[in-house]
């Protein structure tokens, strides 16, 4: 420290500058206001992304049908829903096991050779069916696939499907975003379709349901026989496209 004339000189105390209470609370309002704007923008994007997603994988889905038709006749894997645990009896969401090449899952698998791609990702764990497992959260349309079901007393019957794969309109639902891994083109089907991510129980056919229950933003996605996909509002899904006859 320099000294002068014998003196010691000492600089005076640098003065400490801080914010007050008042000030960070200020900053703290000002912090808290621009995240609750910005958060559902992000939430929302999520959102876009995961149905983006979606989208692509039920693409890749009805690809995997078409060259499945082409390897058997023109026709759509069979469903031999009789050898499955847990199917009948039960409301989804429900537990299901059973061998996998006896429904669509195992057999797309063979084509896709990834159980990824046979899934939503925005399928909320709890509201769909899980298969050997795993959540799926897609559907395919039971219309336009052999199926079986129970029949009189300890057997079982088997469904032919009304729509031929080769006369199949394209405005035919292949597979959408649904609570259950299979569903039929009906009115009470597609409710299931609409409204992907309801409880159990929730709606009926000709219900009006919550916008809180549908799977992505604008709504369900569903693969149509010409292998595109298209996002619908539970409203139009209802309205515009027909259970098949």
């Amino acid at each position: 420290m320099a000294t002068r004339f014998g003196l010691r000189c000492t600089a005076p105390p640098a003065k400490r500058c801080g914010f007050t209470l008042i000030e960070l609370l200020v900053v703290m309002s000002i912090i808290m206001v621009l995240a609750s704007m910005l958060f559902p923008t992000f939430a929302r994007a999520r959102g876009v992304a995961r149905q983006t997603v979606c989208i692509s994988n039920l693409r890749q889905c009805g690809m995997a049908l078409q060259l499945y038709q082409q390897d058997w006749e023109e026709t759509m894997p069979a469903q031999d829903l009789s050898q499955l645990s847990g199917f009948f009896g039960a409301t989804s969401p429900r537990t299901i096991a059973g061998p996998e090449d006896v429904v669509w899952i195992g057999q797309l698998y063979r084509y896709l050779k990834s159980s990824e791609v046979m899934r939503c990702k925005a399928a909320e764990v709890g509201t769909v069916d899980t298969f050997n497992g795993m959540p799926f959260g897609f559907g395919l349309n039971l219309e336009l696939t052999y199926h079986c079901g129970p029949g009189g007393g300890s057997g079982y019957t088997w469904y032919g499907p009304k729509v031929s794969v080769l006369s199949a309109p394209t405005g035919a639902m292949m597979m959408a975003d649904c609570s259950s891994f299979t569903f039929v083109q009906t009115p009470e089907g597609m409710m299931d379709v609409a409204y992907a991510n309801a409880p159990a129980g929730t709606y009926e056919a000709g219900a009006i349901g919550s916008e809180s229950h549908t799977r992505h933003v604008s709504g369900s996605n569903v693969l149509f026989a010409d292998c595109h996909v298209k996002c619908y509002s539970p409203q139009r899904l209802l309205s515009e496209i027909p259970p098949l006859e």
